[in-house]
């Protein structure tokens, strides 16, 4: 987890960042912070999976145990862009604490997801 520092006991993300610190798990336990973050790029993903739903929803349900989280309701999955640049499928999963959400871009062959 990046995040600025300000000083020890509190910790912040400025508007324009100076320099960035890892936090270590102790340090964030003793946030009590509600979770952490992260958005990843897949690249030269199969273009078979990135546009099949089935498989996006197995994706989401294999994410969800591998986090050990609880998914809260169906994965919704909807398929859109006008431009060819962002065709693709959107996903979204509700867990207890957040969500899981990703877009597949079909062209390219990418997946960019936010866990």
């Amino acid at each position: 987890m990046y995040t600025k520092i300000h000083n020890r006991s509190k910790r912040t993300i400025d508007k324009i960042p100076e320099f960035y610190d890892l936090i270590t798990k102790e340090e964030y336990e003793l946030t009590q912070a509600w979770g952490l973050s992260t958005f990843i790029d897949l690249h030269e993903c199969d273009p078979d999976l990135i546009k099949d739903k089935k498989s996006i929803t197995e994706y989401a349900i294999s994410l969800c145990k591998l986090l050990e989280v609880k998914a809260w309701g169906p994965c919704q999955i909807n398929h859109f862009g006008a431009n060819p640049e962002v065709e693709g499928y959107s996903m979204t999963q509700l867990i207890e604490t957040s969500l899981l959400s990703g877009h597949c871009k079909q062209n390219q062959q990418n997946l960019f997801g936010h866990i």
